[in-house]
């Protein structure tokens, strides 16, 4: 067996992760196994360790972080015939459309999951509107958004309904601390469908360091998902929090994964954004990619080789 170690989230709220050996797991019927070149970090993880079983509490322990990966495949399953070992892959982490005349909001652009939003929205065709900070204005339009906003301004919400007009809009993807209510606005004054994806919730700018603390941010949680419930159904918005794991079990994965993304990307149609921040080389360096997360990054995407 391949000599195998990972990164453990060893107990409730433990810091630092323990790096240690871990068991090879053999792939099942459809699955394959890969060997790490890279992972990424993302704040769900950071969460989960700072907020313990305040979140995803059936999680038992030791348990291992982590969704985003790219290396290289080393065994597949029975029934596997798209993906032999040797294969370069990455991992949760169609022809470019004819352009539809509806345009779609991204608010968070900058964001790991804004430049991918930005970009798949470009190629189903669509318009994007995008928020970001001025500093990641020619970022963004680079990615293919058509307009950008700051989502500093006091007036972006109004500014980018008048900039809608009369077009139709498929939706929006709310990325980052107040997104959610704004898009529901956005989305409920312009002409379209009424549906905004939420890819994040309200973290606060510290995290708590007491157990009181702690309680506060649960109850701030509730009443944040209770507000955002009422303003929606007053508004008449469809919302719904989506996670990485969602493309597990509908369509868009094949569509996105196996029929748009290899080709695009050896074409260079797609760009691999945000760039990469490296942390470090080894899972010891995990813990402070996670630390400098919880502090916030633009633009980058924090990566640990491996």
């Amino acid at each position: 067996m391949p000599s195998n170690e990972a990164a453990y989230l060893s107990a409730k709220s433990t810091n630092p992760l323990e790096v240690k050996f871990a068991p090879y797991t053999p792939p099942g019927e459809k699955e394959i196994v890969v060997k790490n070149g890279a992972v990424a970090v993302n704040p769900v993880e950071w969460g989960k360790q700072v907020l313990g079983d305040l979140m995803f509490s059936w999680i038992k322990y030791p348990f291992v972080l982590g969704s985003d990966l790219a290396g290289e495949v080393v065994e597949v399953g029975k029934g596997v015939t798209r993906f032999k070992p040797g294969d370069r892959v990455l991992g949760h982490a169609v022809a470019t459309a004819k352009p539809t005349g509806k345009a779609l909001l991204v608010w968070g652009g900058s964001t790991s999951v804004g430049s991918n939003a930005i970009q798949l929205g470009v190629a189903a065709g669509y318009e994007v509107f995008t928020t970001a900070s001025p500093k990641n204005f020619d970022y963004v339009k680079k990615l293919g958004a058509s307009r950008v906003w700051d989502y500093h301004s006091d007036t972006a919400v109004h500014d980018i309904i008048t900039a809608l007009g009369e077009k139709q809009i498929v939706g929006a993807v709310a990325v980052g601390n107040g997104s959610i209510e704004k898009c529901i606005d956005i989305v409920a004054a312009a002409k379209g469908r009424k549906f905004v994806a939420q890819a994040s919730v309200p973290w606060p700018e510290t995290m708590p360091s007491s157990t009181m603390g702690t309680v506060a941010l649960m109850f701030s949680f509730v009443w944040s998902n209770i507000s955002v419930w009422l303003r929606s159904k007053l508004k008449r918005v469809e919302t719904k929090f989506i996670f990485g794991s969602d493309l597990m079990v509908n369509e868009v994965s094949n569509v996105i994964y196996e029929d748009y993304l290899p080709a695009a990307l050896a074409d260079g149609k797609y760009l691999a954004a945000p760039d990469p921040q490296v942390v470090g080389k080894g899972l010891e360096h995990v813990q402070e990619a996670l630390d400098l997360n919880m502090k916030g990054v633009s633009a980058k995407k924090l990566v640990v080789a491996l």
